[in-house]
C-alpha cells in the first residue's frame, strides 16, 4: 500500500469516528422525539396549536407592510448616508468606498430578505385560509388587503433594489446592468473583475454548503410533521426536489468548467 493510500485511509478513519457520533446522536434524538409526539398524540394532546395558528392567521396581511416598512426606513438612512459620502469623496480614499459599498450590500441583503419575508406570509396567508383544519378564514376586505400590501411590498423593494444598484453603479462606472434587465445578473457577473468574481464563487460554495445542510435538516423535519402534524408527502416531494436541483447543477457546472 502505497503511502498516499495509507494517509487517505488514516485520514478517513479518524473522521468516521465523529461522523458516527453525529448519526448516532441524531438517531437518539429522532427516537426520543417520534416517541414523545407519538405519546402525547396517543393521549389527546393538542400537536396543532390552534390558537397560535389563529394569531398568526389574523397577524399575516400586517406583518407584511410593518417589516417593509422599518426595512424601509433602514434601507433609507443606509442609502442617504452613502451617496452622501459618495459625493464628498475625494477619489483617493479606498477605505472609505470600501467601507460605503459593505453598507450598500447590507441594505440589498435586508432587502432581499424582506422580499422572501413577503413572499412567505404571503403563501401562508392564502394556504391557511383554504386549509379545511383553520375554524375561521379571511373576509374579502382581508383578502383583498393582503394582495394589496404584497403587490405594494413588490413595487416598494423593486424601487429600493434600483436605487441601491445604481448607486453602486455610480461608484463603479464599470459595473453594467439594469435590475429591470432579465439578465442582470449575467450582465452584472460580466462586468465584476477576478477578485470580485473569486468572492462571487467563494460565496456562492459556502451557500451551496449551508444549503445542503439545511435540506437535511427540513427533510427530517418534514418527515416528523408528516407523523405529527399530516403534513403528507408534498412537503418531503418539495425538499427532496430542491436538494436535488441543488446538487445536479453543481455538480453539472463544475464538470463542465473543469474541461
Amino acid at each position: 500500500m502505497s503511502q498516499e493510500s495509507m494517509r487517505i485511509k488514516s485520514e478517513d478513519k479518524k473522521a468516521f469516528g465523529r461522523f458516527a457520533a453525529y448519526m448516532a446522536a441524531a438517531l437518539i434524538i429522532g427516537v426520543l422525539l417520534g416517541v414523545g409526539m407519538g405519546f402525547a398524540k396517543l393521549n389527546g394532546l393538542d400537536m396543532t396549536g390552534h390558537t397560535v395558528l389563529n394569531a398568526i392567521f389574523f397577524a399575516l396581511p400586517y406583518g407584511i407592510p410593518v417589516v417593509t416598512l422599518v426595512i424601509l426606513v433602514v434601507v433609507a438612512v443606509i442609502y442617504h448616508r452613502s451617496k452622501k459620502v459618495f459625493l464628498a469623496w475625494n477619489g483617493e480614499d479606498e477605505e472609505c468606498m470600501d467601507a460605503v459599498e459593505k453598507q450598500l450590500s447590507c441594505a440589498l441583503w435586508l432587502s432581499s430578505i424582506n422580499m422572501i419575508w413577503n413572499f412567505c406570509l404571503f403563501g401562508m396567508g392564502f394556504c391557511l385560509d383554504n386549509a379545511e383544519s383553520m375554524e375561521v378564514h379571511y373576509e374579502l376586505e382581508t383578502s383583498m388587503l393582503l394582495i394589496g400590501v404584497f403587490v405594494a411590498g413588490l413595487i416598494i423593494l423593486t424601487i429600493e433594489q434600483q436605487k441601491l444598484v445604481n448607486l453602486t453603479k455610480e461608484i463603479n462606472p464599470e459595473k453594467k446592468g439594469s435590475i429591470y434587465d432579465v439578465k442582470f445578473q449575467k450582465k452584472w457577473e460580466a462586468s465584476c473583475d477576478e477578485a470580485e468574481l473569486f468572492a462571487i464563487y467563494k460565496s456562492a460554495y459556502r451557500s451551496y454548503c449551508i444549503t445542503q445542510r439545511l435540506c437535511i435538516i427540513l427533510w427530517l423535519f418534514c418527515i416528523i410533521g408528516g407523523f405529527v402534524w399530516g403534513f403528507g408527502a408534498v412537503p418531503v416531494l418539495l425538499v427532496s426536489i430542491i436538494w436535488g436541483t441543488m446538487i445536479t447543477s453543481y455538480s453539472y457546472y463544475a464538470i463542465h468548467l473543469s474541461n
